[in-house]
């Protein structure tokens, strides 16, 4: 575990975080996805300088998002008939 001020950037602290990793790691290649809040050059560095495959968008370009889950219909029957919000499509 890390702990650190609120207002620090997080890509400061993914050395840290990857260090402390208390599991045995499994043999062969692992992958590691961030968001696009770590996409500098330093920050990739550390990740493989670990061992690890980075998956990070680049900074500056759009991205899909999905805001949650689309309920069931067994769902709506619970709430007496009535639609909920739809959380889980996708925004063009």
């Amino acid at each position: 575990m890390t702990v650190c001020a609120a207002n620090e950037h997080d890509k400061l602290q993914v050395a840290d975080v990857l260090d402390g990793i208390v599991v045995p790691r499994p043999e062969g290649m692992q992958h590691i996805c961030l968001d696009k809040g770590y996409d500098y050059d330093d920050t990739r560095a550390e990740i493989e300088a670990r061992g690890y495959v980075a998956h990070i968008p680049a900074r500056g370009l759009s991205t899909p998002v999905l805001s949650a889950w689309r309920p069931e219909p067994a769902s709506r029957q619970k709430m007496g008939g009535r639609a909920l919000p739809c959380l889980a499509t996708q925004v063009p």
